[in-house]
């Protein structure tokens, strides 16, 4: 496995352990993080998505994170 893979494949892991901790569909993290309701299914299959892309859910997930900590 190369690093790249590695980094992908904890990259899922992180996502799945988002929503699991949120309870949140996987449709539903990809329309509020991407506009992507097929983002996670994609993901799953094998997608490996754009540095950008990341970036953008791994800001969102940071973001909803806290956004709950604020509101318990």
């Amino acid at each position: 496995m190369t690093d790249h893979q590695a980094h992908i494949d904890k990259f899922r892991a992180r996502v799945a352990r988002f929503m699991k901790r949120h309870k949140m569909a996987p449709s539903t993290f990809g329309r509020k993080a991407l506009g992507d309701p097929g983002f996670v299914r994609r993901l799953n299959a094998g997608l490996v998505p754009r540095p950008t892309t990341m970036n953008a859910a791994e800001r969102f997930m940071a973001e909803y994170a806290e956004a709950q900590k604020r509101a318990a």
